[in-house]
């Protein structure tokens, strides 16, 4: 059986640098569960409507040198910085602060090409 692509869309406008073909995402217990459980060749769209391939899906560990080092070449803050923010956009959303992990976080890789 083929398995059928699902089209998943995230709360983030398109990267800019597309030298750097990944984004961070928050992650939770039943946040973003569905980007987590993304196979390659599933398509990432982003909320200002740009389609990428997603290559894959890792989670990290956000206390980890490689979060914040990914975080400050995407991002340009620390991934504590990042943090803060996905707890406000939780908020926000009407969600509290703790469906965002405090631990690990998810790194979307998509092809650029």
């Amino acid at each position: 059986m083929i398995r059928q692509k699902k089209i998943l869309r995230i709360s983030h406008r398109t990267p800019e640098n597309f030298y750097l073909g990944y984004v961070l995402l928050p992650f939770g217990y039943s946040y973003n569960n569905d980007i987590a459980k993304a196979k390659q060749g599933d398509t990432l769209r982003f909320v200002d409507g740009n389609d990428f391939t997603i290559f894959t899906v890792r989670k990290i560990k956000i206390g980890s040198p490689e979060a914040d080092i990914l975080c400050r070449l995407r991002y340009g803050i620390t991934i504590k910085g990042a943090l803060m923010r996905w707890q406000s956009n939780a908020k926000l959303e009407g969600h509290g602060a703790k469906v965002v992990s405090t631990e690990e976080c998810l790194w979307v890789i998509f092809e650029t090409n």
